[in-house]
C-alpha cells in the first residue's frame, strides 16, 4: 500500500489521525483503511456509506470521524502489542502455514526503514511504515479502539477542573494558609494525571 492521505500533528509533526473521507470536486472518497475494511467484510454498495453527520456506515458498524476534516485518531499499538508482521520471503519458501494467513485481512507494503519511502513518525517509533499505519486503522475499525479526543462529559469536566484550579482554589482558601492550596493543586493534578492515564488505557480516551 502507498500512503498519500497522510496529516501531521502541526505541533510534534507526528501522524496521530487518519483521514478517511477526501472530497475531489463532487466526488468524495474513502480511506484505504476503510475500504479494506469493507471489502473484508463483502459489504453491499448501499451498507458503506458515507455519513455527513460525523460518521462512516460499515454495515451496522458507525465509525465517528471529525466535522472538520473527516479524520479520527489512530491507536497505535506499543511495540508490546505490535501488528502482527510476516515476511514475504517466508511465505514464498513455504515456512508460514495457511493458517496464519487465512480468513485475515493482509496488508502488503515495505516495512524495511532502508526502502528509504513510505516511513513516517508516529507516536510510537520514528520509522513507522505507512502499511502498518493502514493495518492499524483497520485494527481500529474491527475494534472499534481508535483514540477519542475532546468534547463530551470528560471535555467538560477537564474545563471544571481547570477553573478549579484558577481561580477555584485562590477563592476558596485563605492567604494565609498557602501551604494548603499548594498540597491541594498537587493532589488534583496527581489525581487528574492518573484519570487521564487510566482513561487512554482502558478506553482509548
Amino acid at each position: 500500500s502507498g500512503f498519500i492521505n497522510v496529516t501531521t500533528s502541526n505541533t510534534s509533526q507526528k501522524i496521530r489521525e487518519i483521514m478517511h473521507v477526501v472530497r475531489a470536486g463532487d466526488e468524495y472518497f474513502a480511506s484505504f483503511g476503510l475500504s479494506s475494511v469493507a471489502a473484508y467484510m463483502e459489504l453491499k454498495p448501499e451498507e458503506f456509506i458515507l455519513d455527513g453527520n460525523a460518521k462512516v456506515w460499515l454495515g451496522d458498524k458507525q465509525v465517528p470521524i471529525s466535522t472538520y476534516a473527516g479524520t479520527s485518531f489512530i491507536n497505535f499499538r506499543s511495540q508490546k502489542n505490535p501488528i502482527v508482521t510476516i515476511s514475504a520471503v517466508d511465505i514464498l519458501n513455504g515456512k508460514i502455514s495457511h493458517e496464519m494467513l487465512e480468513d485475515k485481512l493482509v496488508f502488503m507494503g515495505v516495512d524495511d526503514p532502508a526502502a528509504g519511502s513510505d516511513f513516517f513518525t508516529t507516536p510510537v517509533t520514528s520509522q513507522y511504515a505507512g502499511v502498518k499505519v493502514w493495518a492499524t486503522t483497520a485494527l481500529d475499525i474491527f475494534e472499534n479502539a481508535w483514540v477519542k479526543n475532546g468534547g463530551g462529559m470528560f471535555g467538560f469536566i477537564n474545563i471544571l477542573l481547570a477553573l478549579v484550579f484558577f481561580p477555584g482554589l485562590a477563592l476558596m482558601v485563605r492567604v494565609s494558609r498557602k501551604h494548603i492550596l499548594v498540597f491541594t493543586g498537587i493532589g488534583l493534578l496527581l489525581v487528574s494525571i492518573i484519570t487521564s492515564i487510566i482513561l487512554f488505557r482502558q478506553l482509548n480516551y
